[in-house]
This record gives structure tokens, C-alpha cells and sequence, in this order.
């Protein structure tokens, strides 16, 4: 993978396309077939007091049922998640040009299987459920695959659905092969209902360095389940357990995100770890003006920003503003979709620690800000937030922060 980086006011870098040819979660209501059998329409004709004790019976069933769901350390409920089983063949055909340099038809197969993850939403603004599995080859490598890419027969994958409302509908499908960054879209498909098998397919053609073409055409299947016998996290769901490290809880349950960046729309949310080892939501800032700030710590004007962070809080302080600095941190210039090591937090915390919280960034910055900002994309670049979580403009580069507070000051009416 190339990367360029820029230094200036601020820090750029560009990272390759995805790609797509080679190599906010809803709740399970969502994912229902639509197609099951029609309410009974038939009169009760029971007593009052059958009535009112088969109430009291399912009410007693109701409670036992939710008696079983466990409850994570954060105070918010597990749900079953859903799995992605699927497989998928590749084949290339190469042109006349292309099999006269050696090149000849192959293909090659991989069967997945994936667990849904719910706390990383932006990744995929349009998927319903994502899921993050591995990819097997067991076709094909050492003859096919190997010699055009590279690689290995196995590896990590991240799968996306954006799965219809209505049972037999249209479904998008994504992927990507990259922890952190964002899917992309392949293939839509016809036809989708939970538990049954449905068909994918997508092709691309590419130009050889050494000259000709190769068509690469994939086709495969997939099936979209609940897994009954697991549970995870329901991110979507409000934390409501304290923070070890004291942020606020104030998620007020209510707010809604597509989860693309835009002015005027509700910040995308995300769970990023602190310096006490928990996912913070950044949605529990709610009711605070926020800088959300994407930096690296190799990109010297984003420590120039850190570094005079007090500026910021003791102007908010002096205009009664509820205000926090937000902090989410990757790994470096070089790396910017991972978090950072051990050495580089511990730095970081050391030359910059405070009251405001830094937080170890999973790509969460690159994938809303790229987003927004495509080429103009560097570092450091920031969100400023108003309290009830809509986005009120974004800033690449560091001059000072007289600007940042001039905007604050100005949208709170003072």
C-alpha cells in the first residue's frame, strides 16, 4: 500500500481506493420476513378473568424471558446477533494479448463465515448489519490467485448488507479486507429473506501492466441468520453504567444518525476507548459543544492543537459553556485506520493529558471525515458540535484557537 504524506498546517496523506473487485444498526424487528402467517382475526370470546389472567401469564413470560438476557459491564443488554454464511468464486479470463505474456484462465473460491458487529456503524452508513469473519480459499491459490495478487489463502473480511424491510426485496452487499476502513459496495440482489440462501454476483475488467486485459467475475451466495446461542453487545442501546474515568452519560436514547457526516445532521456515532480501558460513546457528550478532533501524533500541528487545548476550555469556562475537547487518536500519518500502540498512547497521554478525553481512534475519523471532505482530506481535522449533537462545520489544520472559540461563541448567542 503507497501513501504520500504532506506536511503543513496541516498533515495529509492519501490512501488507495478499495478494492472492490479483488481483493446505525437496526434492531432485530428489522430483519423479520415479512411473508409469516397473517394475525388470527378471530373474536375472543373468554371471560374478563381469562382475560386478565392469561395478561398476567405472558407478562410473567415477558419477564422471565427478559430474566435471561444478559447484561454487559456498561449496563446495556445483549441481543443474539446475526451471521453471514457465503462463498464466492472468482474467475479471470484473460485476452488474446494477455494469454500470448503466459497469462491463463483460472479462478478460485473462498467460503465465509461472519458475526455481526454493531459499534462500528460508520464504516458502512447504508448496511443494516455488519459482520466480520474469515475467508477461506480452498480453491484455487497456488495455481490461480497467488500468481495475479499475492497473498494468503486465508484472511480476515468485513461483510455488509444493507437487507430490505420487506421479505424478498432488493439487498445491497459490501466488503472490504481492511480492519477499519470503510466497505465498499459490490452487488445488489434480488430476493432477500432471512435463512435462505441469496445470490451475488459482480465483475470488473483490468489492464496488465505487461499488456492485455483480464475479466474478473464473481458469483457466490450467502445467507443472512440469527444466531439464537451467542450474544453481543447492543451498542445501540444507551450506556447507562458510570464511566470508570467520569465522562457523562448523556445519551438521552432519542438521537438518530444515518451515520454520514453532514452540517446540520446528527454527528455519527461511534464507541472509542479511553485511558481506563472502556468504549466511550460519544454521544454522552450530549448537551456540551464538542471539538471533535482527529489527529496523529507524527503530525505536528495536531500536537500544536493538543498542546494548547487549555485555551479552549478556560475561554468556555469564562462564557458558561458546557464544552469539551474530544480526542480521537490513530496510530500515525502512515496509519491512520488503526489505533496506537501502547508507546505512542502513553506519550501522547503524557505530553497531553488533561480533563477532556483522548480516545483511541478505529478509523472512526478517517471514515466520517473522508467522507466529507474527499481530497481535502489532513490532519488535524475536527468536528465542531453543538450539544444537541448536529454538526455546525468542520476545519482542517491548526492556526489557533480563537477561530474554533469565535465559532462556539457565535452559535451559543454570545
Amino acid at each position: 500500500m503507497t501513501r504520500t504524506i504532506l506536511l503543513c498546517c496541516s498533515c495529509s496523506l492519501f490512501l488507495p481506493a478499495a478494492s472492490c473487485g479483488d481483493d446505525k444498526p437496526d434492531t432485530a424487528a428489522q430483519f423479520q420476513d415479512t411473508a409469516a402467517p397473517e394475525s388470527d382475526t378471530d373474536t375472543d370470546t373468554d371471560t374478563d378473568t381469562d382475560t386478565d389472567a392469561d395478561a398476567d401469564a405472558d407478562a410473567d413470560a415477558d419477564a422471565d424471558a427478559d430474566a435471561d438476557v444478559p447484561v454487559a459491564d456498561s449496563g446495556r443488554t445483549m441481543t443474539h446477533p446475526y451471521v453471514i454464511d457465503g462463498e464466492v468464486t472468482w474467475t479471470l479470463d484473460f485476452d488474446d494479448e494477455a494469454e500470448a505474456a503466459g497469462w491463463a484462465d483460472c479462478s478460485y473460491h473462498r467460503s465465509y463465515e461472519g458475526v455481526q458487529f454493531l459499534d462500528q456503524p460508520y464504516l458502512c452508513p447504508d448496511c443494516t448489519v455488519m459482520v466480520q469473519g474469515t475467508a477461506v480459499m480452498d480453491e484455487g491459490f497456488a495455481d490461480c490467485y497467488e500468481p495475479m495478487f499475492g497473498g494468503e489463502a486465508e484472511q480476515i473480511e468485513y461483510w455488509g448488507l444493507d437487507w430490505p424491510e420487506t421479505a424478498g426485496g432488493k439487498a445491497g452487499f459490501y466488503r472490504g479486507s481492511t480492519e477499519n476502513y470503510s466497505l465498499g459496495l459490490l452487488a445488489t440482489a434480488k430476493g432477500a429473506v432471512l435463512d435462505t440462501s441469496l445470490g451475488i454476483s459482480w465483475s470488473y475488467v483490468y489492464e496488465l501492466l505487461s499488456g492485455g486485459t483480464f475479466s474478473l467475475e464473481a458469483l457466490g451466495t450467502l445467507t443472512l441468520s440469527s444466531d439464537g446461542a451467542s450474544w453481543i453487545e447492543d451498542f445501540t442501546m444507551p450506556r447507562t453504567e458510570p464511566y470508570a474515568c467520569g465522562w457523562p452519560l448523556g445519551n438521552p436514547g432519542t438521537l438518530e444518525s444515518d451515520n454520514w457526516l453532514a452540517l446540520d445532521a446528527t454527528l455519527p456515532e461511534a464507541w472509542l476507548e479511553d485511558d481506563c480501558g472502556e468504549l466511550v460513546d460519544i454521544w454522552d457528550f450530549y448537551g456540551n459543544y464538542l471539538v471533535v478532533d482527529s489527529s496523529e501524533p507524527d503530525c505536528g500541528p495536531c500536537q500544536a492543537m493538543a498542546g494548547s487545548a487549555d485555551e479552549f476550555s478556560t475561554a468556555m469556562a469564562d462564557l458558561g459553556i458546557p464544552a469539551h475537547y474530544v480526542t480521537a487518536l490513530g496510530a500515525g500519518l502512515s496509519d491512520p485506520l488503526s489505533s496506537p500502540g501502547d508507546a505512542i498512547w502513553e506519550k501522547w497521554l503524557t505530553a497531553f493529558g488533561g480533563d477532556d478525553p483522548i480516545l483511541k481512534d478505529r478509523g472512526y475519523g478517517y471514515a466520517i471525515f473522508e467522507a466529507f471532505l474527499a481530497e481535502d482530506l489532513g490532519w488535524p481535522v475536527y468536528a465542531i458540535v453543538r450539544p444537541d449533537m448536529t454538526l455546525l462545520t468542520v476545519q482542517v489544520g491548526f492556526g489557533g484557537w480563537d477561530p474554533i472559540i469565535d465559532v462556539v461563541r457565535e452559535d451559543a448567542g454570545l
